[in-house]
């Protein structure tokens, strides 16, 4: 008898930790093994107590709850592990159908693993299979990618990646995000069919089928809808092969291949990777066309610099910028802060990126490495393009004498394409060393102030104190502002060549690539 069998059919149950469903609606949807496990197990780690308080009731159980969730996980944790150690017996379940389904139980479940404590699971509801079962759609494979990113942007972007997935897509939605959620799948993923399961099991439940396009419109004229919600979406239908449009095209190619195999040249094998980099950055960039709002959002910040805090201080006066107005000093200044904004959390969209699969089919793809990380800094660089658009665009409403030599703009351009490269290539590489959103996000968070501050953004390095001068003296952003000050303004001042900040810029810039490079796979692992 294998082990999971001995441990259901003793009279007591054995030490470990069960992962068991629980209804997703209806109280009666039950295992049996369930039940079992709800009345002889020593503790009930629940997502919340409140609601496993009813399901107990209904059926009879008393035992001790501790809630489990997103918000007291990391506390909760070590806390349950050490209950495990001890030999007792824990029963993980969630509000609804099965645990670790978009919730934080797999790092609960991964942990005892790792340390060889005994683990089972309880099977049972599943509102993602129970959706999928009565979708009338193909079942033979299928992706659960659980919730969507609530913002806009971010949401049709993850739809975009997940465009070509030859398979049924199952999603978890909100109900007061459904009729925009509809609406972005229509335009992204096509015309599909589609359905929406609402409140399964429950007393309400509603099942609606129809083409994206159809259920988008119904649901944005109709009241916002109550519960819980599930879609499933049809596969992208199967492209019809032409195959006389095929033997034309080869044709034609025919007079131009040559009749012997010759190995590709220097320049060939640079040209090919210079057009994989291009593809890589081009795939970047392709997501703004979804979603422009995304670079308005990040505007706001520096105009909110210029508009409110640069027209104060240049109105008291209350730091000493020379020649220049304060303002005059400020802007480029604010320019670098935006484009390090921008680019310091790239690394949480590499994330994002890895956990939809896209990361591996990057790295399995025959695309090297190096064209990998160079094609998403340009891709930081071309936003940072647009963030010197829009700076520009104000500083010159608000009286800056700006400086529109072509080749001061070309190097204004270069320079912002480094500095985004630069801290995008730093933002990936904090990613591959902690490989977890949050993580990333708070060390993200940590340095990007300190980098800030600790420059000569917004106000001259020879007024700091003397060890934040010398902070400043190896914070490269200090280079890209300094370079940006001598390019952008009419008359503006800097303190080293501008040589000398490009070629700063750029070595850091090749380092860090080169770390990112090799880091890269670490992401997968």
């Amino acid at each position: 008898m294998r082990t999971g069998e001995k441990a259901q059919s003793a009279s007591l149950l054995a030490p470990g930790l069960y992962v068991t469903a629980t209804p997703i609606g209806h109280a009666r949807d039950i295992t049996l093994r369930a039940l079992d496990v709800l009345q002889q197990c020593d503790l009930i780690a629940a997502e919340d107590t409140r609601v496993t308080s009813k399901l107990l009731a209904i059926h009879g159980i008393s035992k001790p709850l501790t809630a489990y969730n997103d918000h007291n996980a990391a506390h909760e944790r070590p806390r349950l592990l050490g209950r495990l150690r001890d030999g007792h017996r824990v029963a993980l379940v969630s509000d609804a159908g099965t645990p670790l389904v978009s919730d934080p139980g797999y790092k609960l479940v991964r942990e005892a693993i790792g340390e060889g404590l005994p683990v089972h699971v309880i099977p049972g509801a599943s509102a993602a299979l129970a959706a999928l079962a009565l979708a009338g759609l193909p079942t033979d494979r299928f992706l659960f990618a659980g919730f969507l990113p609530p913002k806009p942007g971010e949401r049709r972007r993850a739809l975009d990646e997940l465009r070509n997935v030859p398979a049924s897509l199952i999603f978890f939605e909100a109900p007061q995000r459904l009729a925009e959620t509809l609406a972005d799948m229509a335009a992204i993923l096509g015309p599909r069919s589609a359905a929406v399961a609402r409140e399964l099991t429950k007393l309400h439940e509603e099942f609606r089928r129809g083409d994206l396009a159809s259920l988008a419109a119904a649901y944005a004229q109709e009241p916002q809808p109550r519960g819980e919600i599930t879609l499933v979406v049809a596969p992208p239908p199967e492209a019809t092969a032409d195959f006389a449009k095929a033997d034309a095209l080869l044709t034609k190619a025919l007079a131009f291949m040559p009749l012997s195999v010759q190995q590709p040249s220097l320049l060939g094998n640079m040209a090919t990777f210079v057009r994989k980099t291009l593809t890589i950055a081009e795939w970047e960039v392709r997501k703004l066309r979804h979603d422009p709002t995304d670079l308005l959002t990040r505007a706001v910040q520096p105009a909110l610099w210029l508009l409110v805090f640069g027209e104060t201080f240049t109105h008291i006066k209350a730091i000493n910028t020379g020649k220049e107005s304060y303002l005059q000093f400020m802007a480029p200044g604010i320019l670098a802060q935006s484009i390090l904004f921008i680019a310091i959390f790239y690394g949480i969209a590499v994330i994002w990126e890895r956990d939809l699969g896209v990361i591996h089919k990057f790295l399995a793809s025959p695309s090297p490495r190096t064209a990998i990380v160079i094609g998403k800094a340009l891709s930081a660089g071309v936003r940072g393009l647009s963030q010197a658009v829009i700076i520009y665009i104000l500083a010159l409403l608000l009286g800056v004498q700006m400086n529109w030599n072509p080749l001061a703009l070309l190097g204004v351009a270069v320079m912002v394409i480094l500095g985004a490269a630069c801290f995008s290539t730093f933002s990936v590489i904090i990613a591959c060393l902690l490989r977890t959103r949050e993580r990333v996000m708070g060390i993200g968070q940590l340095l990007t102030m300190p980098l800030f501050f600790a420059s000569n953004a917004i106000y001259p390095i020879a007024i700091m104190p003397v060890w934040l001068q010398f902070v400043a003296r190896i914070n490269p952003l200090s280079y890209e502002v300094d370079a940006l000050r001598g390019l952008m303004v009419v008359g503006g001042e800097h303190i080293n060549p501008i040589g000398l900040d490009f070629a700063v810029i750029l070595v850091i810039t090749s380092i860090l690539i080169a770390l990112a490079v090799r880091l890269y796979p670490r992401l997968i692992q």
